[in-house]
């Protein structure tokens, strides 16, 4: 079935649903093709350019459309990949379809964009698909050395169209960024508000050394209970379009403390009484980020696993020096001498 039908008696539209492809080795509708493939293919259609009189790139118009609709049709989610991206071909794979889906689009045919064009409109898919690769890497500088080197006029209208389909990115970053650090001060602030509100009444003597145990497991105690209180912030995009809407949010608290813990952190401050609650709340920051921020492996080895496990207090307390040394293996993280020393 033609996506696109040319006035008769001109009707020489190609199906994008063709198996056969284009005589390059690959079929429209078959897998993406590596950049290398797809610089090659795309540099085999420079006749275009002599096709048009008075010098002028007849499919500039096209391109430029199709790239825009693209980019401002794309999920939030591939768009924010896409951009995150540094592989050519991880964003053919991620496009390919995309401007498939484009290009059949009814925009496109009420247009009549394809009529009068020197080949069919299937010849332009895979030099769409490299222009938006080179739009999506155009502030990446080492791409520059691996595009086409195929003489001007061809090489300047790619140029023009990639940099026209750059602006159209940078305007939707600079839109959902403005946008979203007006919503990151607004929870800033409320997360200032809820450590304030939270803060335990203890707080001045979490660095207290001379403590008694018991007391030094109830100060640990009521600083757990202010962390969990104020909670770790999730956040979650919502976007309208390819704009950032707003930004979802909840407080988690994710340190887990049981009534029989207060009892094994006054057995452990009786073992170590050159430590005080600071020392501990230390290492607890630390295996707190890694929950929060590093994946877990799915059935495999975890090198992190006792750092993971250290938002367990009970855990935690009885694995300390092992998470305090894994910590520096692997997170290159550096603890003060007394802690080491009151470990011993």
């Amino acid at each position: 079935m033609s996506i696109i039908k040319k006035p008769k008696p001109n009707d020489n539209a190609v199906s994008m649903n063709s198996e056969a492809g284009d005589g390059h080795g690959f079929a429209l509708n078959g897998p993406p093709i590596p950049f290398v493939q797809l610089i090659k293919v795309n540099e085999s259609l420079e006749h275009l350019v002599t096709c048009t009189s008075g010098n002028q790139f007849a499919p500039f118009p096209l391109l430029a459309y199709v790239c825009r609709e693209v980019i401002e049709n794309c999920d939030p989610a591939l768009f924010k990949k896409l951009r995150e991206s540094k592989s050519e071909d991880c964003i053919i794979s991620s496009l390919w379809s995309e401007v498939a889906k484009v290009i059949k689009a009814p925009s496109i045919a009420s247009k009549r964009m394809f009529d009068g064009l020197p080949e069919p409109n299937e010849k332009y898919f895979t030099l769409i698909v490299e222009l938006l690769v080179a739009a999506f890497l155009y502030d990446d500088e080492s791409f520059e050395r691996k595009r086409s080197r195929s003489p001007s006029p061809w090489r300047d209208w790619r140029a023009a169209v990639a940099e026209a389909t750059f602006a159209v990115i940078r305007k939707t970053d600079r839109t959902n960024e403005a946008k979203r650090e007006e919503l990151n001060a607004e929870l800033q602030e409320m997360l200032e508000r809820r450590q304030a509100e939270h803060a335990s009444v203890d707080r001045d003597q979490e660095e207290e050394v001379n403590l008694a145990p018991a007391q030094k497991a109830r100060v640990l105690r009521n600083a757990i209970l202010e962390r969990n209180n104020v909670g770790f912030l999730k956040t979650y995009d919502v976007y309208d379009g390819d704009f950032l809407d707003n930004i979802k949010y909840h407080f988690d608290p994710d340190i887990l403390f049981f009534k029989a813990d207060l009892k094994t952190a006054e057995q452990f401050f009786e073992q170590h009484r050159t430590l005080s609650v600071s020392h501990v709340l230390m290492v607890l920051e630390q295996c707190l980020e890694v929950h929060r921020t590093t994946e877990k492996p799915v059935k495999a080895f975890d090198p992190l696993f006792h750092i993971r496990e250290g938002r367990k207090i009970a855990f935690l307390l009885k694995h300390i020096d092992r998470i305090v040394g894994e910590l520096g293996d692997n997170r290159n993280i550096t603890f003060p001498d007394e802690l080491w020393q009151g470990l011993q």
